[in-house]
């Protein structure tokens, strides 16, 4: 009886002392805030310590409803006299409390700390251009770590700053992009697409994409290809679609990434590191007038930076974060856009005019340069809607490397600073920053098309009473900007470019099953947001010539 009694008193105190701390952290974070700037509305939590958002957002996440979750989040925050709220399409809708879009939201997450949400534009320039503010944080390079390492997209201070000086000279370059690296892979992605995909496998579009990437990045980076066109069972493309899906999973349990396994995550890094080593190592046997020699005939980015740095472990981290970079974005994008034009007709048959007209077709047929895609307006208004509908990350976020603030989202108006402390995470959406309908305003009794629906012509001069779109730079970031932006947003777009343009060269019609305008009338396409966002379901595809 005593010895009960003597638990439930310890149990008693513990929780005593547990709420004590809590109210203490919170008065003392409520002291610093205020002494930083304004506070943002609150996202409403009805559970102690944020637990029912985590519960919201691992339902969310499930459900592939990541991006509707995230702008819900923002729709149940409000400024004191407001009447109106993002949606979670991220359009405002009115209610009898609102007024004025939430753009930014804060929600206490108890022992934790805080978390803030947000869309502002003005917010998002600050999150990716302060660096001495905000960066990846300590959580982000322990949780990544053993996949990536030291990566330039792992790291912040002075190690990224003395990353960023060795890999400079390679991605910001003037002439980073030769075309050639790409024909022979599209002639086999072609061959791929006449035959709808091989037999050991369903003929699905993403996978056949992230194949061609795999195969296109790897010559890039090695001058050497794994040939996963051909070969799509290959052990390295295996081990990397593994580790990727399991990198994201760590990534979402964030501090409790330790009650996930990581046994078969490790074999797999194994199989990864055993396939980039060896390329490694023979590069470094080389000396420098050796690799001068061998880079005068044929470029390629492992011995580029083999001139700056002897370090093998630093090579091994740049050169497998610019292999996800590589592989995935690209091949997402391409799989939108396809997966549109299939649902645009009319679109496609413009573009594949815009092209046959620039490069011919048949017999008459000639390989695009660089200069005919940059003249292809129609094909960059393609790429340029399908970046700004389907932006291949469309949920980032950053880390307060301080106590510091954000420029907008306090106060009654929402206009004023808010103070962020140090180790606060900051999430933001690419997504619903493209999708709001505030950055598309009338222009003298002229329109924008709707912001919510896949239509190249806003890139385009004016028809029909409406106006070219053309965002402002922090309105469109689908690499992002600053010294943070992708450093292989060049490379991407050429790639990108190129694999549309011969493909549209040589088929006529393309046809996605199950998706035909009739049968997919109302049907929005259900995206999966991993490490990059990828559409929901298999893709099967019938390309004719």
């Amino acid at each position: 009886m005593l010895a009960s009694l003597n638990g439930l008193q310890a149990s008693v105190a513990i929780f005593i002392f547990i709420l004590i701390y809590y109210n203490l952290r919170k008065w003392q974070m409520s002291r610093k805030l205020k002494r930083l700037g304004a506070r943002a509305p609150e996202i409403q939590s009805s559970w102690p310590f944020g637990i029912d958002f985590i519960y919201k957002y691992v339902v969310a996440s499930a459900n592939n409803q990541e991006i509707s979750f995230f702008a819900s989040c923002l729709a149940s925050a409000s400024y004191k006299d407001s009447s109106s709220t993002i949606s979670s399409s991220g359009t405002k809708t009115s209610t009898s409390t609102i007024k004025g879009s939430c753009m930014t939201a804060q929600l206490n997450s108890g022992l934790s700390g805080r978390l803030v949400l947000t869309v502002d534009p003005s917010n998002i320039k600050t999150l990716v251009s302060e660096m001495s503010d905000y960066g990846k944080g300590e959580r982000f390079h322990e949780v990544w770590k053993e996949f990536i390492g030291d990566s330039i997209f792992a790291i912040d201070g002075e190690l990224w700053g003395k990353t960023r000086t060795k890999m400079k000279p390679i991605f910001f370059k003037e002439n980073v992009v030769d075309t050639a690296i790409f024909e022979g892979h599209v002639a086999q992605l072609i061959d791929i697409l006449d035959e709808r995909g091989d037999r050991s496998e369903s003929p699905d579009l993403l996978n056949v994409f992230l194949r061609y990437t795999f195969d296109v990045a790897t010559d890039f980076l090695f001058s050497e290809a794994t040939n996963c066109l051909k070969f799509p069972q290959l052990r390295v493309a295996e081990a990397f679609k593994y580790i990727l899906q399991r990198q994201s999973d760590l990534d979402n349990m964030d501090e409790f990434s330790w009650l996930l396994s990581r046994t078969k995550f490790r074999q797999e890094l194994k199989v990864l590191d055993d396939f980039v080593y060896p390329y490694i190592y023979k590069s470094l046997a080389l000396t420098s007038d050796q690799l001068q020699s061998k880079l005068s005939s044929r470029d390629n980015l492992l011995d580029s930076l083999a001139l700056h740095t002897r370090d093998a472990k630093f090579l091994r981290d740049q050169m497998i974060t610019i292999l996800v970079a590589g592989r995935d974005t690209t091949a997402v994008t391409l799989s939108f856009l396809f997966f549109e034009l299939s649902r645009n007709p009319v679109v496609l048959e413009t573009l594949k005019k815009e092209i046959v007209d620039k490069i011919g077709e048949g017999d008459a047929a000639t390989t695009p340069s660089v200069k005919d895609l940059q003249e292809m307006k129609m094909l960059n208004a393609v790429i340029d809607e399908t970046f700004r509908f389907y932006p291949p990350v469309p949920l980032n976020f950053r880390c307060a490397l301080r106590d510091t603030t954000l420029p907008r989202g306090g106060g009654e108006d929402g206009m004023q600073p808010i103070g962020v402390l140090k180790g606060t995470k900051v999430l933001f959406s690419i997504m619903l920053v493209h999708k709001n309908p505030d950055l598309y305003p009338a222009i003298e009794g002229k329109r924008f098309h709707d912001p919510n629906k896949w239509i190249p012509a806003r890139w385009l001069d004016a028809d029909e009473g409406r106006k070219c779109w053309t965002p402002e730079l922090w309105n469109f970031l689908p690499f992002h900007h600053g010294k943070r932006a992708c450093p292989g947003q060049k490379f991407a777009q050429v790639e990108i470019a190129y694999t549309v343009a011969r493909i549209l060269q040589t088929y006529k019609t393309i046809k996605i099953m199950g998706w035909d305008q009739a049968d997919s009338k109302g049907r929005d396409l259900e995206c999966r947001v991993a490490v990059t966002m990828s559409p929901a379901e298999e893709l099967k595809y019938v390309f004719a010539r």
